[in-house]
């Protein structure tokens, strides 16, 4: 029994040690893990509700394209603003823009139609109020993409509209077309 005595003596005299020990080990990785935020502020093993434990990768989030509201325009005018905005949930990734005109005759040239505002001239050679349809479309570094449309009515100006069919009509007359360019006369 004396061994059994020795034994336990000597098992109770390293408790502390061991103790002291784990108690390091537990710190240093309550520390670390408070650090990376998967505990609280308190460094204690309780786990921050805020968080889980295991962050898993997210899952990219689309932008979101805003073409503005429809606007209205006079024939011939110049520099008819688009104003776009996109945004990103995600708030790390670089977005860029692309307009293009998708409906409506006659189609005109836009210009910084990769920015996010871009502008065009109306065209001066309509004889009705004509409807132009953009899209923006906004993309991400992921290349994720969301496109909303903006309608721009162009209003005609009927004081043209006789030099219009004039020249139509002169066209018309060259090319042979001898039936409509009456009609446009």
């Amino acid at each position: 029994m004396a061994n059994t005595d020795k034994e336990k003596q000597s098992f109770w005299a390293t408790i502390p040690g061991i103790l002291t020990g784990i108690a390091a080990v537990v710190g240093s990785i309550t520390a670390l893990l408070a650090a990376t935020g998967y505990f609280n502020s308190h460094s204690s093993l309780i786990p921050n509700t805020n968080e889980t434990f295991f962050k898993l990768p997210s899952k990219p989030i689309l932008p979101n394209a805003n073409a503005g509201s429809d606007q209205i325009s006079y024939e011939g005018a110049k520099g008819i603003h688009l104003y776009g905005i996109g945004t990103d949930a995600d708030n790390n990734k670089k977005l860029h823009y692309m307009w293009e005109q998708i409906s409506g005759d006659p189609f005109v040239t836009i210009i910084d139609k990769n920015k996010s505002t871009a502008y065009f001239d109306a065209p001066s050679n309509i004889t009705s109020d004509t409807k132009l349809v953009f899209l923006l479309t906004v993309y991400d570094d992921d290349g994720l993409k969301d496109s909303d449309p903006v309608i721009v009515t162009i209003v005609n100006e009927e004081r043209n509209d006789f030099t219009v069919f004039n020249q139509k009509g002169l066209s018309s007359y060259n090319m042979g077309k001898y039936e409509d360019a009456i009609k446009l006369f």
